[in-house]
């Protein structure tokens, strides 16, 4: 994906909000980012999530990641 960088159950991103939900929709982590930040998953339990970014210009974007 253009711009993230996956290794081991972490990964970066630079951007403004991020939410990470489980795929019944539960929110299971929110951060504001003002630089690139390292998120650590590898205490998420295994499966699918939903990755939602909110851009400083206010544009969401969103990804189906898979924890394995």
């Amino acid at each position: 994906i253009n711009g993230w960088n996956f290794l081991e159950n972490v990964f970066s991103i630079k951007k403004k909000e991020l939410s990470i939900f489980d795929i019944s929709g539960k929110l299971v982590k929110s951060t504001t980012l003002n630089q690139s930040k390292s998120i650590n998953v590898s205490k998420f339990k295994k499966g699918l999530y939903l990755l939602k970014i909110k851009t400083e210009s206010g544009l969401s974007k969103s990804a189906l990641i898979n924890i394995q």
